[in-house]
C-alpha cells in the first residue's frame, strides 16, 4: 500500500465481496437452489450484473418463490450450503495486507455487513483477522435485507463525523449506505457487483485493494 497519510479517520469495511472473495460461492449455491426447481443456472457475470439487496429483490428476478414461508426455507438453504463450503474461500488478493498496514499506520476500521452478526463473527474469525478492527457490525437474520440502521447505529458510537468516514463495499447498496450516512465511499469492482454497475454511481472505482490508498486520497 503507498505510502502517505489518509484523510479519514475510519474505514467502514464490507465483508462479503470486498474482503472475503466469495461470489463464485454465492453462485454455486444459489445454482444448487435453482437446479431441483427446474429453473435455470445462473453465471457469475449474470449474477454480478442482477443480484440486489434486498436479496428478496434478486430472488424474484431469477425466478425463485418469494412468499415468506418459502422465502424463508430458501433462505436456509443458502446459508446451510454457503457454510458447508465456505473453507473453500479466502480472502481477496491482498486484503490481509492492506489491513495491517491500515492498522500500523493508526487508521481505525470496522467491518459493516449484511451478514447474520454471528455468521460474520465466525467468518473473520477464521482468517485471524480480528485484531484489525474495532467492532464488527452485522444484522440479526439470514435474510440479507441490508445495513443501513446498522450502519447508523455505527456511525453513531463512532464519535466522529461522518465526513471523516469512508465506507469501502463492491455493491451499489454499500453506496446507497454511505450516501445516507454522509460517508465517502470507494467501490471494489468484481466482487458480487460489475464494474459498470459501479462506476454508474459515480463513486471512485478500484480493481483491486493494492489501489486503495490512492482511491482514499481522492475519495
Amino acid at each position: 500500500m503507498e505510502p502517505g497519510a489518509l484523510r479519514h479517520r475510519h474505514i467502514l469495511w464490507d465483508w462479503n465481496g470486498t474482503l472475503l472473495d466469495d461470489a463464485w460461492l454465492c453462485v454455486d449455491v444459489v445454482n444448487g437452489i435453482l437446479g431441483p426447481l427446474g429453473l435455470p443456472a445462473v453465471t457469475l457475470e449474470s449474477y454480478r450484473e442482477h443480484f440486489d439487496f434486498p436479496v428478496v429483490r434478486y430472488y424474484e428476478r431469477i425466478g425463485l418463490p418469494t412468499d415468506p414461508e418459502q422465502f424463508d426455507a430458501i433462505s436456509h438453504r443458502f446459508i446451510a450450503g454457503y457454510h458447508e463450503r465456505f473453507g473453500e474461500c479466502s480472502l481477496r488478493a491482498g486484503a490481509e495486507d492492506v489491513l495491517r498496514t491500515l492498522h500500523g499506520r493508526g487508521t481505525a476500521m470496522s467491518v459493516l455487513s449484511a451478514s447474520r452478526q454471528d455468521l460474520l463473527e465466525l467468518a473473520v474469525g477464521r482468517f485471524g483477522i480480528a485484531q484489525y478492527f474495532a467492532s464488527l457490525n452485522g444484522i440479526d437474520t439470514i435474510h440479507a435485507t441490508g445495513k443501513l440502521e446498522r450502519g447508523r447505529d455505527l456511525v453513531d458510537a463512532l464519535g466522529t463525523v461522518p465526513a471523516e468516514c469512508v465506507l469501502v463495499g463492491d455493491t451499489v447498496h454499500d453506496f446507497e449506505v454511505a450516501q445516507a450516512l454522509g460517508l465517502d465511499c470507494v467501490l471494489l469492482a468484481d466482487g458480487h457487483h460489475g464494474r459498470a454497475r459501479l462506476e454508474a454511481t459515480g463513486a471512485p472505482v478500484i480493481d483491486s485493494l493494492a489501489a486503495l490508498a490512492r482511491a482514499l486520497r481522492a475519495a
